[in-house]
């Protein structure tokens, strides 16, 4: 009961918070909020096995985020640097496969979960993942893998599923008010009139645009037909909506995972050397994104990606489970 009334008033000051400043708030909480969010999931994933068989997981997931990270850490240190130029082209090929790797992540994760014999379950995702790369260049593949799966599809969806599962397990009204509200906001956000009248700082237009965060919101304005979805500014009335949306699932998301201490009880696998850790990372995660927003992201996006890939087993995991029992 108290944490769903705890839950209730942290959907309420997302919410708020996202309408007053939007952009702001978003990149605040991405870079103080995230970095700790990542390091305690994890944390709290490994205690777990994961959700999954697979004793390769981790490092496939572990690959995959260098994989995906690499490239673009090179090619940050050789802009401001002039630095390695000659491997920074090599890696950039790899930019073009990134989506395609995801994909076979997820194609991995769902292997325990597929009945029959392990070697007809390889074969199945050996083809399902080259017949991917037919799709590596569709904005179809790209929006739905690339952009939403491992931002709002993971931020806001599976939050929401979650919650469905939670209040499976132990059903209360406040806790179904909770889901009804979180899916009814961005009904809400795209339905009432609006007016932003804020300009933002240099600050905040620099580090939105340079971190290429603008991309999504972009994207998803150019999905609901709003734009031809390459456009953005930071006036139009369309693209601060969606960044409200956006600043919102992300600043509910980070608030519902600290909210959830006292119902998966995370916090208590915290060793004093963990916390000692885990603060150390988290202060210089800050530092960093507060020294050049660019930087701190481009460094922090190992950690980011590797907490999304890590959860994809629970994420199929929780759909199962709540099919299975419709």
């Amino acid at each position: 009961m108290k944490t769903s009334l705890l839950n209730l008033l942290l959907i309420a000051l997302s919410l708020f918070l996202a309408i007053f400043l939007p952009f702001e708030v978003f990149l605040i909480a991405y870079a103080v909020l995230g970095p700790l969010h990542y390091i305690t999931e994890i944390n709290w994933l490994k205690s777990k096995n994961y959700f999954t068989t697979n004793r390769y997981w981790v490092l496939v997931c572990l690959i995959s985020s260098l994989f995906i990270v690499l490239p673009k850490l090179i090619s940050l240190i050789n802009k401001k640097f002039n630095a390695f130029e000659d491997l920074n082209n090599t890696l950039q090929v790899f930019n073009e496969y990134t989506n395609n790797f995801i994909f076979l992540l997820i194609l991995i994760a769902l292997l325990p979960f597929i009945k029959g014999l392990k070697k007809h379950k390889i074969v199945l995702i050996v083809l399902c993942f080259l017949a991917s790369l037919f799709f590596k260049n569709s904005s179809f593949f790209t929006f739905i893998i690339g952009v939403l799966l491992i931002t709002l599809v993971h931020v806001y969806l599976f939050s929401i599923l979650f919650m469905i599962y939670g209040y499976k397990k132990k059903a209360s009204v406040l806790e179904l008010l909770n889901i009804i509200l979180v899916v009814c906001i961005p009904i809400i956000i795209f339905l009432v009139p609006i007016d932003y009248v804020n300009q933002v700082s240099k600050i905040t237009y620099d580090s939105y645009i340079s971190s290429g965060f603008y991309i999504l919101n972009a994207k998803i304005a150019g999905f609901l037909g709003y734009t031809n979805g390459n456009e953005f500014n930071f006036v139009n009335n369309h693209f601060v909506k969606v960044q409200i949306f956006i600043t919102f699932a992300y600043l509910n998301h980070y608030f519902n995972w600290f909210a959830k201490t006292t119902q998966i009880k995370w916090h208590k696998l915290l060793s004093f050397k963990k916390v000692i850790s885990i603060i150390s990372i988290w202060l210089v995660s800050v530092f960093l994104y507060w020294y050049d927003y660019k930087i701190g992201l481009t460094a922090l996006l190992f950690l980011s990606l590797l907490h999304v890939f890590l959860e994809f087993p629970l994420n199929i995991k929780t759909i199962k489970n709540l099919f299975s029992s419709l």
